[in-house]
């Protein structure tokens, strides 16, 4: 048997039957079992129909496995192998050239197999390939090759069958694989199914109906000029064939009521899922034709019945009107044949009939005459090349080769020449039907040359837009413009195929994908702010919009970039102006307050020892005076936190390093601190033989001396304060531990803060500005150590912070040397 000039072959696969030479399948498998139910009998029927075979393995199938599988169910299979009728390959040995994919090889490769097939005397070749071990990376290229591979073997003796993991393969992919080959075989359930390239199926569809409804009327009219039957067995018929000229025949059905008689479809349902027109003899309603659906049909809106269809009923109505006017059945003919060129004219795309044999139009539309500017009466009985319509002979040249090959044209891309000249872009499918005993071409033309235009001046806009505009799809860049270019400093060819999450700083790519899925979900578009990162290095804020389109008849994403990294920087100036502001004024109040305070008491006692000096006894006088004092000293530890605040915030705080003996450090600051307060129990635990550290004395002295006064203020007498200090690697972690009521969690975080005083100690009368763990935080940070504080409540806080062990002891050593070379010198 033959097929449009090819040999049928035995496909093995019921689900397929037999198919003709150079059918190209994919299989979309889940589990080994999967792959053996279909390749087992594929290779069976191969070998038994005098066909090389060749099955390329993968995982979850290696050599031997098929092997075994394959001896089990095929008949005399080790003599099929012994005289090299089948062959068994893993991946490697076929897809790999040292480790790495050779696309060029595996073409050559299946030439040569086929080549040799045929000079042994098989009639043809099969093969079999699993895809599970490609790598995302070399998924388009390998795409690209199965697209050419299918061109390169047309016209041979080949059959062939790619499988791919459907755990491995998203949406993108399973795409790319369908519309790669002729059929797709897909287990749902536990059965099998094909699935064929949608737009194929849709354009058949759409040809399809228009068929539909031209032949209803057709054998309207035919049944309409039918002899020997009665009126009332014409309107019979014809209630029979209205169903099958709707979108779902199955479900459809017919009612027409003339004259008091009424006739039905036998699955007829009194159901609001209806249209109906009127049928009108000699001027007046004479009855009604009806169309509906017995039940909803799924997959469909709420438009049950399109534009076409309401033309058609409206059509068959009338021609109804015209039968039963017996008496004008000439009159009533024209007028049916005017409402079928109704119909066909109808239609807002471009409609043509031709033969097969000359190409010479049989009918047109009133679409078509617009476009080519040729009437009905210029174009019927000519040709398309008489005519001049064709700008590209080639163009209909591979128009013919497909018709010939496939009995059908999808979306083939043309230009034309209008009569007057103009050339015009168009989108044409066609199929071949028989009217009458005569092959013709039924086609239908889309005129997209505004769309190719809009398409032209879209690049334009874009080009000089000052916004930044892409498109991505597949998660790829597709298109950029210059501004996107400048933006990121790439150029176009090195952002074709870049993701475009690789540009965004990664702290943003969250909010990015977030912003682009609620946009495409709720199709409303959602401005997102977010960084870049260029190929300079530099960052750049943006402020992104994307809409989803479609390109190349697939759904993508275009975006548009707008720079607003000026105004993230006015911005960010503006906040801190406003804290700098709400700081200063915050500082003044606190600040003036502190001041008060022990200006008050100096004044106060110093005012009373003016007055009274003779009258005070002297140890009121003495009392006073340390009043006095202890005040003086509050205002200059007030001074010189405000003084070291400052020089930190004005960037002016300079360290003097030095070697430093840490446990002579901590002790002196331990006995001045028993001094200072004798009812707390200081207590030091220092590891022995403490090195050295590079440190500033004084200010990490000034850090030991707040930590412990923080300690000893905020914990009850006659309570414990620890100060403990060892190395931990490649740092000295020191701490210092009260028994005071503890910090809650929620301030852990903030008590290193400018002027941060925590709620409940603003209440407890202890003095303080906010400023002493600031200056703590910023001293050791400045020595490259860290501050951090641990508390629970009711138990005492211990404070922590590191500082880095350096080179201390080579620094001594240096001085030491220098000292020694000083000497020598001056001996000299």
């Amino acid at each position: 048997m033959k097929a449009m000039g090819k040999e049928l072959r035995k496909s093995g696969i019921d689900i397929i039957g037999d198919v003709p030479w150079d059918t190209h399948l994919c299989l979309f498998y889940q589990t080994s079992e999967d792959l053996l139910n279909l390749l087992v009998p594929y290779f069976r029927a191969g070998l038994q129909n005098n066909e090389f075979c060749l099955w390329v393995t993968s995982e979850p199938l290696d050599e031997e496995s098929v092997k075994k599988v394959l001896r089990k169910s095929v008949r005399n299979f080790n003599e099929y192998q012994e005289k090299g009728q089948v062959e068994i390959i893993p991946y490697t040995d076929w897809y790999l050239k040292n480790g790495i994919l050779d696309l060029q090889r595996v073409t050559e490769g299946w030439s040569k197999k086929l080549n040799h097939a045929l000079a042994s005397g098989y009639d043809g070749m099969r093969m079999t390939a699993n895809t599970s071990w490609l790598k995302k990376k070399d998924w388009l290229r390998f795409m690209e090759y199965v697209k050419a591979g299918q061109d390169a073997t047309d016209k041979g003796n080949w059959l062939s069958i790619c499988a791919y993991s459907l755990n491995k393969c998203g949406a993108p992919e399973i795409i790319d694989v369908v519309s790669n080959h002729q059929f797709a075989l897909i287990r749902r359930g536990n059965k099998w199914d094909t699935i064929e390239r949608y737009e194929r199926n849709r354009m058949k569809n759409e040809l399809d109906r228009r068929v539909k409804e031209l032949r209803c009327l057709y054998d309207v009219a035919s049944i309409s000029g039918a002899p020997d039957i009665t009126l009332y067995q014409r309107f019979e018929e014809i209630t029979n064939l209205l169903p099958r000229a709707f979108q779902y025949p199955d479900i459809a059905f017919a009612r027409i009521a003339i004259n008091g008689r009424e006739f039905r479809s036998d699955n007829y349902s009194n159901t609001k899922r209806r249209m109906s027109a009127d049928i009108i003899v000699r001027g007046e309603k004479a009855g009604t034709a009806e169309v509906g659906y017995a039940k909803a049909p799924s997959n469909t809106d709420n438009n049950l019945f399109s534009k076409e269809e309401r033309l058609l009923l409206d059509a068959v109505a009338e021609r109804l009107g015209t039968i039963a006017e017996h008496r004008q059945i000439e009159d009533a003919l024209r007028q049916s044949e005017k409402k079928f060129s109704t119909a066909f004219n109808a239609s807002p795309v471009m409609i043509t009939i031709t033969t097969l044999k000359d190409g010479r139009f049989i009918e047109i539309n009133d679409s078509f005459s617009d476009f080519t500017g040729y009437s009905r009466e210029e174009a019927i009985g000519r040709t398309s090349i008489e005519m001049g319509n064709w700008m590209f002979a080639e163009d209909r040249h591979r128009m013919l080769k497909l018709l010939k090959e496939e009995g059908r044209v999808r979306n083939l891309e043309v230009e034309s020449r209008h009569k007057s000249g103009e050339v015009r872009v168009s989108q044409l499918s066609a199929e071949l039907i028989n009217i009458g005993d005569e092959p013709c071409v039924l086609a239908v033309v889309n005129d997209i040359t505004e769309r190719k235009q809009s398409e032209e001046l879209l690049k334009t806009v874009s080009f000089n837009s000052p916004l930044g505009i892409y498109i991505v799809q597949d998660e790829k860049l597709q298109y950029t413009n210059p501004q996107f270019q400048k933006l990121t400093g790439y150029s176009e060819k090195e952002l074709l195929g870049k993701d475009l999450l690789s540009l965004v700083a990664i702290e943003d790519s969250d909010a990015v994908k977030s912003s682009t899925v609620f946009t495409l979900q709720e199709e409303n578009p959602y401005p997102c702010e977010y960084r870049i990162l260029n190929k300079n290095g530099q960052i750049k804020w943006v402020m992104q919009t994307v809409s989803p389109i479609h390109l190349q008849g697939r759904e993508a994403i275009l975006g548009n970039l707008m720079d607003i990294t000026e105004r993230k920087y006015l911005e960010r100036k503006v906040i801190e102006y406003e804290e700098l502001s709400k700081m200063k004024s915050d500082l003044l109040a606190t600040v003036s307050h502190e001041l008060r305070t022990p200006l008050a008491t100096i004044k106060g006692y110093s005012t009373m020892m003016l007055d009274y000096f003779s009258k005070l006894a002297s140890h009121e006088k003495r009392d006073y005076l340390k009043s006095i004092d202890h005040s003086t000293d509050r205002l200059a530890i007030l001074v010189d936190n405000l003084l070291d605040t400052s020089r930190m915030e004005a960037g002016l705080l300079k360290l003097e390093k030095a070697p430093t003996s840490i446990s002579k450090l901590i002790r002196g600051a331990v006995t001045e601190a028993r001094i200072r307060d004798n009812e707390h129990h200081i207590v030091t635990s220092l590891s022995k033989k403490l090195p050295k550290l590079n440190i500033d004395t004084k200010r990490i002295r000034q850090v030991l001396d707040n930590l412990i006064d923080n300690a000893i203020k905020y914990s009850p007498k006659g309570t414990e304060v620890a100060i403990s200090t060892r190395q931990v690697d490649q740092e000295f972690l020191f701490s210092i531990a009260d028994q005071g009521s503890g910090i809650p969690a929620e301030e852990l975080s903030n008590i290193f803060d400018r002027m941060y005083r925590i709620e409940q100690r603003l209440s407890s009368g202890v003095e303080g500005i906010g400023l002493g763990l600031y200056i703590c935080r910023r001293l050791v940070e400045a020595h490259g150590g860290r501050i951090w504080v641990e508390s629970q409540l009711g138990k005492g806080s211990t404070v922590y912070f590191t500082l880095p062990i350096d080179n201390a002891a080579q620094i001594v050593e240096n001085k030491r040397k220098m000292n020694s070379r000083q000497k020598s010198l001056l001996r000299i």
